[in-house]
């Protein structure tokens, strides 16, 4: 049995545990709440879908504050420093001699950033205007030219993960997350280190009690790679991946983390391919996903076909996803 916890949005993301049902079989049931621990559950929080056997352990490493505290000694970080409050920040200004970023411990999409290029008296009135006096701030050197890449890590046991093709992301204005596109076009190399750095956060979310699905985010600039965030839960480019694997490889992504998560390991994956799919989609207003919500049954149909597309939101029929696929059924593209 799956069930998912009833909310005001949760039925426009039905297509992802129907695609766990098409896989197990399982009924899928709405409900207030969970009635037992040994059902499957698909919680919504945070304006995000996300299948999770333990949402304190999820929530805590929402924190960013806590993942910068947690990977600073393994994996290279742009230098940061907390602020208990705006005002400490405002009296300590002149420690950044370069642009930094703001952001609180919890957020999505980056509309918690405030980008900082030159102080002046009116940046520190919007800061305050932001953040008001009493939230814990963490700052961080701002990485001029640098590419947003993310994955889908896939945890199972200490060593035992998934880890998604890499999508570049959209971002604008310096922090809003807009979309993503795929194939990513990374070197080799770079690949390389960012399936072991995958794997060290992987084993470290274990060891901390967390399995199943995270959305991870890097910054790659310069041939160097820096630890972006975790998201513990699906993220915006989640149904587009889960439909390229489905029709490029036969993965069903949704059904990987219902596995891993049962099982505690992961079940035989085979990469043959079966066809060769790139896409791109952006949002032509606003902020994805959390202030729109679209059909992903209208994006997995897309998925078999090359074409351009404008998915419709369900809040606003002015508004739309441009997603733009090229699947050669078969032929390199």
């Amino acid at each position: 049995m799956i069930q998912i916890i009833k909310t005001d949005i949760s039925d426009k993301y039905l297509t992802l545990p129907m695609m766990i049902a098409e896989e197990t079989g399982d009924e899928i049931e709405y409900v207030e709440k969970p009635t037992s621990d040994k059902v499957w559950h698909y919680y919504f929080f945070d304006g995000h879908s996300s299948i999770k056997p333990d949402m304190d352990i999820a929530r805590k490493w929402d924190n960013k504050i806590y993942q910068y505290e947690k990977f600073k000694n393994k994996l290279k970080i742009p230098e940061y420093k907390v602020y208990k409050n705006a005002v400490q920040l405002i009296n300590n200004m002149k420690q950044w001699k370069e642009s930094f970023l703001i952001t609180v411990e919890y957020g999505v999409n980056g509309k918690e950033f405030l980008f900082c290029d030159i102080p002046s008296a009116k940046f520190k009135t919007d800061i305050i205007k932001k953040y008001g006096f009493s939230t814990k701030l963490r700052v961080s050197k701002f990485i001029p030219d640098a590419v947003s890449i993310s994955t889908h890590l896939i945890i199972a046991n200490h060593d035992d993960f998934f880890i998604s093709p890499f999508v570049v992301q959209h971002i604008e204005d310096t922090t809003l997350y807009k979309g993503g596109k795929y194939p990513c076009g990374l070197e080799q190399n770079t690949l390389a280190e960012l399936w072991y750095n995958c794997s060290v956060i992987g084993n470290t979310l274990f060891k901390d009690g967390y399995i199943g699905l995270a959305h991870v985010d890097f910054l790659v600039a310069n041939n160097i790679i820096y630890f972006g965030e975790i998201n513990p839960r699906i993220a915006g480019s989640t149904p587009y991946m889960s439909y390229c694997l489905e029709r490029e490889y036969g993965i069903n992504l949704p059904y990987l983390e219902y596995y891993a998560v049962q099982n505690r390991s992961l079940p035989e994956i085979k990469t043959e391919r079966k066809c060769n799919i790139a896409w791109d989609f952006k949002i032509k207003k606003g902020i994805y996903p959390n202030d729109v919500w679209i059909s992903h049954l209208d994006i997995r149909k897309a998925f078999d076909n090359s074409g351009s597309y404008h998915i419709p939101l369900f809040n606003n029929n002015d508004e739309y996803i441009k997603l733009v696929i090229r699947n050669d059924k078969g032929n390199n593209i």
